[in-house]
């Protein structure tokens, strides 16, 4: 659908690859750089709204731990630049991480944890 936009075709290859692993254990088989720089910035943000959301099979994580377990698939699963940015700029503000989550005075926060 983004494809069919005109100007969005840049964007389009960014979310169609953005599954792909950096060790090239994805499905089109793109290795590191070769994934375009789009789609491994959204791999690991969407990796930490995932674990940052709650599902119906297990409770939200807490920030501090997922940022750990992506840092734990680093070279891997995503591209460790990609993964030291996130990783820099949530630490150095948790509370003011540019993440998913609610916003409050303009500023987007970290969602709140509940055992609900």
């Amino acid at each position: 659908m983004i494809g069919q936009l005109p100007g969005c075709e840049e964007v389009a290859r960014c979310v169609r690859y953005h599954r792909e692993r950096y060790d090239g254990g994805g499905h089109h088989g793109l290795v590191g750089e070769t994934t375009p720089v789009g789609a491994r910035i959204i791999a690991v943000a969407d990796a930490l709204d995932a674990m940052l959301s709650p599902r119906p099979y297990r409770p939200a994580l807490a920030p501090e731990a997922a940022l750990a377990e992506i840092e734990s698939h680093a070279g891997q699963q995503f591209d460790p630049r990609m993964v030291r940015a996130l990783v820099e700029v949530a630490r150095t503000d948790m509370g003011n991480a540019p993440v998913a989550g609610q916003a409050a005075g303009g500023m987007l926060r970290w969602p709140a944890v509940t055992d609900n």
